[in-house]
């Protein structure tokens, strides 16, 4: 269980650091502001959490 815990804890700040990187990058590279991709930002981190735990779980 506590090795569960550690797991999701490190998978949560991967996920919010490229989270934040997604959303820099729709800042400033995609040069229009973020909030109208919001709909799309969520789906990506829907997909992103999904695929990353399944690759979490496969590791161990």
């Amino acid at each position: 269980m506590r090795q569960f815990l550690v797991n999701f804890f490190y998978s949560f700040v991967f996920l919010a650091v490229w989270y934040y990187c997604f959303l820099l990058f729709l800042k400033f590279f995609a040069n229009s502001p973020y909030f109208i991709f919001d709909d799309f930002a969520l789906w990506f981190l829907f997909f992103f959490a999904y695929y990353h735990l399944e690759f979490v779980k496969k590791k161990h």
